[in-house]
């Protein structure tokens, strides 16, 4: 561990240095809206300041020589705590997971908000319900960024167990995690993870956006969309969530509860409309 963090609080700063002689990658994500304040890359001997807003509740993901931690820093006035997340000394890589992706820009962000608030567990560092988006575990996501076609099983679950605490794995919930644009990656992540189930979600891209991420889905080609939507896998169970269909038919909504297992089912078309108004759904994402 060749790095050090400084915690300013009278300059509202947090000072990230690289000790060491290979270059390192960090990430500054302000937990409850689950969004990058800050990321750089340190060569030797270098250092980057991550100056600071109204942001309290901070992780700082690193990426060191392809070592994984994680730092938690806490702010209240001019006191704060640093906790270093330690590694992971045991994972069950058999427990059942599932994975949402498809497209970004493409429908996924809402289609997890919708499942967080029926209380399937997309990882603590996720961020708050509330929030509009990403709704991606970065701990999964920083990790998924290293995985290489020649990595053995072995390394990347080594991996996985130094950044794993961050998603906090719950046995008695139904846990899923996010990552749009995986079809490269999904060969390997599901060797990591026997029990894994794929979510893609079909969507097509909408009249009105309103986000960046939507403005460039929209512009992509169908073959571009289709390549992130249907994919190549070996074995695992995969669900096409027909997007138009998850949001006008709660017996829909329930093939895909039941493809997660998930025990509370909806018992009418009032009940999603009642999820819909939960998570400020918008009807124009519906026009296409």
């Amino acid at each position: 561990m060749l790095h050090e963090i400084i915690v300013d609080t009278e300059l509202n700063i947090i000072k990230l240095s690289n000790l060491g002689a290979s270059s390192l990658f960090v990430r500054f994500i302000d937990n409850p809206k689950n969004w990058g304040i800050y990321k750089q890359e340190l060569g030797e001997n270098q250092f980057c300041c991550c100056i600071l807003n109204d942001e309290k509740d901070i992780n700082i993901y690193i990426n060191e020589d392809g070592d994984l931690y994680c730092y938690h820093i806490i702010i209240n006035g001019d006191e704060y705590t640093l906790e270093k997340i330690n590694e992971e000394e045991y994972f069950n890589f058999n427990n059942p997971i599932t994975l949402v992706t498809g497209h970004s820009g493409g429908g996924t962000s809402i289609v997890v908000k919708l499942l967080k608030v029926l209380g399937v567990h997309f990882g603590e560092d996720s961020g708050l319900i509330s929030i509009r988006k990403p709704h991606e575990s970065i701990g999964f996501k920083i990790w998924i960024e290293t995985i290489e076609e020649e990595n053995s099983n072995v390394l990347l679950r080594k991996k996985f167990k130094q950044i794993s605490k961050t998603y906090s794995y719950k046995k008695d919930l139904v846990n899923a995690f996010k990552m749009p644009n995986i079809p490269e990656k999904i060969i390997k992540i599901s060797e990591v993870f026997p029990n894994l189930k794929i979510m893609s979600v079909i969507k097509k891209p909408s009249l009105i956006q309103t986000t960046k991420e939507g403005i460039a889905f929209q512009n992509k080609t169908e073959d571009e969309i289709k390549k992130m939507q249907y994919f190549n896998i070996e074995g695992n169970p995969i669900f096409h969530i027909d997007f138009y269909k998850f949001f006008t038919d709660y017996q829909y909504v329930n093939k895909v509860l039941k493809f997660l297992e998930f025990d509370i089912l909806l018992t009418s078309q009032n009940d999603l409309e009642y999820l819909k108004k939960e998570i400020n759904f918008d009807e124009k994402v519906l026009k296409y």
